[in-house]
C-alpha cells in the first residue's frame, strides 16, 4: 500500500507484522548473511495495517566497493491462495463434520462401484469400520442376490439417472427399510466417475405406516361389525314393534269406549316413541358408517308437507297446540331430492318442537331464501313458542347428545341424537342448518337446500279425485309373511282398508298359489324368509310374467336399510315399506300400487 517514493530508502521492518516469532527473522538473516539464498513464506503488514502472505526468495548482492551490505529479494503475493486454502480446509472440516455426525447412512462409490467413502452411520448400521468398507461391494456387504439388485440401480446412476428407491436389508441382525437416493458424482471435466447416495432408515416409519393401516383396518371392521349388529338388533326389534304397532292400529279400528281408546293411544304413543327411538339409533349408526344413501326424485312439496305434518298433528293438539304450515308462492310445484330424508328431517324438528313447548303455536314453512349467494335455495323453517335454548348451547346443540336443558330434556324424553341426525343429513344434501332462539321466547330451526328440479324425470302427480278412487277400490291382496303375528297385522290391516286377502307363510308357498292361477292386485312381501325369500320369489314371478303381465310387489322388511329398499328393486319390487307399518302407510301404499299400476286414470 505504499508508494514508490514512501518506500525508497525505509528498512524492511516498516513491513513487519509480528506474526513470526523473532527466531524466524534471526534464521532468514543469518541465511543470507552468510552470502546463502533464504527462500519462505511470511506474513507482512500493508500500510493500512492488513496483513498478506507471500512468498520470498533473498539472495545477498555483492558491490565491488560498496559498505553496506545489499540483498535483492522476488516476492510472490500468496494471500489470495491461502484464502482458498482456507476457504477449502473450512470446507473439508465442514463435509467431514457433516458426513461423521450425519444419522443418515452417506456412501460414495467409485466408477468400478468399490466403497471409496462410508460414514460412521453407515458403518455402525454395518457393524464395521469406515476402513473396513472402504474398497470393498455391495456382493462383499450384501450377498450375491441383493448385491446384483443393488448393481442394477448403481448402473442406472453411472448413466445419468436421480434414483430414488425404498429398499430392505438385513442390518444389525434385523430387516430394516431405507429410502435410498443416488446421483451421479462427476469430475472437474463434468464425467461421471461414480455415485453418491443417501440412505434413511424408515423402518419406524413403514412400520407406523402398517400399524396405522391395521389399526384403520381393524376400526372399520368394527364399524362394519357394528353396523351389523345394529342392523340385527335394529330388525329384532322391528318384528315384534310391528305386531305391537299393528295390532294397536287395529284396536283403534274397533268400538272402544272412551277409557279404553284412552288408554289404546297411550299405548300406541309408546310404540310409536320406540320405533322413532330404534330409527334414530339405526340412522346414527349408519351415517356413522357413512352408509346412509340418498334417493332422489321429484315430488310434489306442497301435498308432501300437508301429508308430513297430518303425520306429526295429533301430538301437537293433544298439548293444544296450533300447528300451522305454508309454502311460499314462488315455491317450485314440484322440488328434486330424498322425500323421506327431508321428512325425517322435518319430524325431527317439529318433534322438538312439540316437546319443548307448553302452549303457543308451531309454524312450519316452506320458501326460497334470500340473498344473492342463495341462488333460489330452498329454506325450511320450524318455529316454536317453546322454552328456548340458551345461547351457551347453540353452538352444540346439534353435536351427538347434546342436551339443551337436561332437567327439560329429562322430562320430555328423546335420545339426543335427532338433531345430530338431521345435521348430518342436510350436510349430505349439501345443504346448511342452524338455530335461532331466545330463552323464553322460542326457537326457529332452519335448513337450506340447493334448489334441484329434474322435469325430464318427472313423476306423475295425482290429483285428490284419483286418490280417492283407489283408496275405495277393493283389491286382492296376497300377503306374505313367515311371522304370524305379522302376517295377521298386514291381513288385517289390508282388510280393515277394504280389501280381500289371502295369506301365504313363504316364498315357495306363495309361488305354489300363483301357479294354480289365482288372481291377485298386490302381493305385500317380506323379504327376509325360509324355503324361498322375497327377493327370490319376486324374481321367480318376473321371469314367469309376459306381455302385459305386472303384479305388483310391495316389499316389507324390518332391517330398513338402504341396501333393503335397493334389493327390492332390483329383483323387480314396485314398492317398499319398513316395518312397522302404520295403517296410513299400507294403506297409502295400496293407493299408489292401484293409481302407479293403471287400476285407476287420473282425470284431475
Amino acid at each position: 500500500g505504499y508508494s514508490e517514493e514512501e518506500a525508497l530508502g525505509q528498512n524492511p521492518r516498516i513491513l513487519k507484522s509480528d506474526h513470526q516469532p523473532e527466531s524466524f527473522y534471526t534464521e532468514l538473516w543469518t541465511t543470507i548473511t552468510e552470502g546463502n539464498v533464504w527462500r519462505g513464506e511470511f506474513c507482512n503488514r500493508k500500510k493500512s495495517g492488513e496483513l498478506y502472505w507471500e512468498r520470498a526468495a533473498i539472495a545477498p548482492v555483492r558491490v565491488e566497493g560498496g559498505d553496506k551490505a545489499r540483498y535483492v529479494a522476488v516476492n510472490e503475493n500468496l494471500t489470495k491462495l491461502r484464502e482458498t486454502e482456507r476457504a477449502l480446509r473450512d470446507s473439508e472440516e465442514l463435509f467431514k463434520t457433516v458426513i461423521e455426525t450425519a444419522q443418515d447412512s452417506i456412501f460414495v462409490k467409485d466408477r468400478d462401484l468399490t466403497y471409496r467413502l462410508v460414514n460412521p452411520a453407515m458403518a455402525r448400521d454395518l457393524r464395521r469400520t469406515s476402513e473396513e468398507i472402504s474398497g470393498l461391494t455391495d456382493f462383499d456387504l450384501f450377498g450375491l442376490e441383493e448385491g446384483q439388485e443393488i448393481r442394477k440401480i448403481d448402473e442406472r446412476v453411472l448413466r445419468g439417472e436421480t434414483v430414488e428407491v425404498v429398499s430392505s436389508s438385513i442390518v444389525t441382525g434385523e430387516e430394516r427399510s431405507f429410502a435410498v437416493s443416488r446421483v451421479p458424482l462427476r469430475n472437474q471435466d463434468g464425467e461421471i466417475d461414480g455415485v453418491c447416495g443417501i440412505a434413511r432408515d424408515i423402518t419406524e416409519r413403514e412400520r407406523q405406516k402398517e400399524d396405522l393401516k391395521e389399526a384403520k383396518s381393524l376400526a372399520e371392521a368394527a364399524t362394519e361389525a357394528k353396523s351389523l349388529f345394529t342392523a340385527s338388533i335394529s330388525h329384532e326389534l322391528r318384528t315384534p314393534l310391528n305386531g305391537v304397532v299393528g295390532m294397536i292400529d287395529l284396536l283403534l279400528q274397533t268400538d272402544l269406549d272412551p277409557e279404553q281408546r284412552q288408554y289404546v293411544r297411550i299405548a300406541g304413543a309408546s310404540a310409536q316413541s320406540l320405533t322413532e327411538l330404534v330409527g334414530e339409533v339405526l340412522d346414527f349408526s349408519r351415517i356413522e358408517a357413512g352408509k346412509i344413501e340418498l334417493n332422489r326424485t321429484n315430488f310434489a312439496v306442497r301435498s308432501w308437507l300437508v301429508e308430513t305434518v297430518e303425520i306429526v298433528i295429533e301430538r301437537a293438539r293433544v298439548k293444544g297446540l296450533d300447528l300451522k304450515w305454508s309454502v311460499g308462492p314462488d315455491v317450485p310445484e314440484l322440488i328434486w331430492g330424498d322425500q323421506y330424508r327431508l321428512q325425517q328431517i322435518l319430524f325431527n324438528l317439529i318433534g322438538n318442537a312439540v316437546k319443548f313447548t307448553k302452549e303457543g303455536s308451531i309454524t312450519v314453512g316452506i320458501g326460497l331464501a334470500s340473498g344473492e349467494e342463495q341462488n333460489g335455495a330452498l329454506d325450511f323453517s320450524v318455529q316454536d313458542t317453546g322454552v328456548g335454548i340458551p345461547k351457551a348451547k347453540l353452538e352444540t346443540i346439534f353435536d351427538v347428545f347434546s342436551l339443551a336443558d337436561e332437567n327439560t330434556t329429562r322430562s320430555v324424553g328423546g335420545t339426543g341424537l335427532g338433531l345430530a341426525i338431521s345435521r348430518d343429513l342436510v350436510k349430505k344434501m349439501d345443504g346448511r342448518i342452524w338455530v335461532e332462539s331466545e330463552p323464553g321466547v322460542g326457537s326457529t330451526f332452519r335448513f337450506t337446500l340447493p334448489q334441484r328440479t329434474r322435469p325430464e324425470a318427472i313423476e306423475d302427480v295425482r290429483g285428490d279425485r284419483a286418490r280417492e278412487e283407489a283408496s275405495s277400490r277393493s283389491l286382492r291382496v296376497l300377503v306374505v309373511d313367515d311371522n304370524p303375528v305379522n302376517r295377521l297385522v298386514a291381513a288385517r290391516t289390508a282388510i280393515k282398508c277394504g280389501h280381500s286377502v289371502t295369506e301365504a307363510e313363504n316364498g315357495r308357498v306363495t309361488l305354489e298359489i300363483l301357479a294354480r292361477g289365482e288372481i291377485f292386485d298386490v302381493v305385500l312381501m317380506d323379504l327376509h324368509m325360509p324355503m324361498i325369500d322375497g327377493l327370490e320369489a319376486t324374481k321367480e314371478i318376473r321371469q314367469g310374467e309376459g306381455g302385459d303381465q305386472h303384479l305388483w310387489i310391495i316389499g316389507l322388511t324390518a332391517a330398513a336399510t338402504t341396501q333393503d329398499r335397493e334389493a327390492c328393486l332390483a329383483a323387480g319390487m314396485d314398492d317398499y315399506l319398513s316395518k312397522p307399518v302404520r295403517f296410513d302407510d299400507l294403506q297409502a301404499a295400496l293407493a299408489r300400487a292401484v293409481i302407479r299400476s293403471g287400476l285407476v286414470v287420473d282425470r284431475s
